[in-house]
């Protein structure tokens, strides 16, 4: 379990801007070639990794809102949600988690966020759940949430 606020350095991410999306640190990275790198900035920190095959030939069960979802082989391609609930995180939530534009799921329910829901989150075009229960926000819903995956 994590407590505390987000790390500083993790406020300042720069993320490749490609047809495939970048997973980050949490769970939002592009889709993997054997061959190719993924290149992760965290601040002035850049970095580039290779992830064997071997190490991705796993069966992993995700459930979202509308079903359960099985991957084999490569999955870190296919991660696509993001579940941060009940790490007593703290602080405002970061406009920037809008910008996993292709995420279908995230939780950062039961933590102690506070403020507002940031206005980014109506680019989360895939969304199916969002859960932001369990914090200390305050304001109201932004409208561009409205038309959001139900």
């Amino acid at each position: 379990m994590f407590s505390g606020p987000i790390p500083s350095c993790l406020r300042n991410l720069s993320l490749p801007m490609q047809t495939t999306k970048i997973l980050e640190i949490l769970f939002y990275r592009p889709s993997i070639e054997e061959d190719e790198p993924t290149r992760i900035m965290i601040g002035n920190l850049e970095m580039d990794s290779y992830y064997p095959v071997s190490y991705l030939e796993e069966v992993i069960d995700f459930t979202t809102k509308s079903g359960l979802y099985s991957y084999k082989g490569n999955i870190i391609s296919y991660m696509i949600g993001i579940d941060l609930s009940c790490n007593n995180l703290t602080g405002h939530i970061l406009p920037k988690l809008g910008n996993l534009s292709e995420i279908h799921s995230l939780n950062l329910s039961h933590n102690k966020f506070i403020g507002v829901i940031p206005s980014s989150f109506s680019k989360l075009q895939y969304i199916e759940s969002l859960d932001l229960s369990y914090n200390n926000l305050s304001g109201k819903i932004p409208n561009q949430l409205v038309d959001l995956n139900s």
